[in-house]
């Protein structure tokens, strides 16, 4: 059935539509399979890549690039800070980001680093939300929340803090807190 958006090629030898021969290991060995035609056979009849969303003067198949990320809308928001001096088995604050009036933060992870290891941990109005851990041989941490996003409100406060537990050293930290600020209008 031919329409304005399909076209039926007339196929070989009478059949009624274009077919290819599959060769198979079980009888019978030949069959044929269906081929449909979106686009015409000629070079200049392929559909051309359309950096613009469809409307409906387009026939066939329409292909266009593909975003590399959607963003979040609203502000990004990495907010960065360091410390320096931190004594040894006490949780010291890295940096805060509070939340503004009339904005709902997603938090989308966390980087830190230092000069040793230490136990990041991020913390919504004081409840801890993530933690991580770097090593003597990986003294860098990004941490992604993948598809849960914790959310502060308007007013909330979001802080990193970092505890070591190397006795004598008080190393220097450092950290960004990574999200996207959303008026709650949205």
């Amino acid at each position: 059935m031919a329409d304005d958006f399909t076209r039926l090629n007339p196929g070989n030898n009478g059949d009624a539509m274009d077919e290819a021969g599959i060769t198979y290991g079980s009888p019978p060995t030949t069959r044929k399979r269906p081929r449909v035609v979106l686009t015409g056979e000629g070079k200049d009849e392929k559909a051309v890549v359309k950096n613009i969303d469809c409307d409906s003067s387009d026939y066939g198949l329409v292909v266009r690039n593909l975003p590399t990320a959607v963003p979040y809308p609203g502000d990004p928001v990495a907010q960065f800070n360091s410390v320096t001096l931190v004594p040894y088995d006490t949780e010291t604050t890295i940096g805060t980001y509070t939340v503004p009036a009339s904005t709902i933060f997603y938090l989308v992870g966390f980087i830190g680093s230092g000069d040793i290891n230490g136990r990041y941990r991020l913390y919504i109005n004081g409840s801890v939300v993530i933690q991580a851990r770097t090593t003597a041989a990986d003294l860098n941490v990004t941490l992604q929340t993948g598809i849960v996003r914790p959310i502060a409100t308007a007013g909330q406060s979001v802080t990193l803090k970092v505890i070591h537990s190397i006795q004598g050293l008080s190393p220097n930290f450092d950290g960004t807190i990574l999200g996207y600020a959303v008026p709650d209008t949205y």
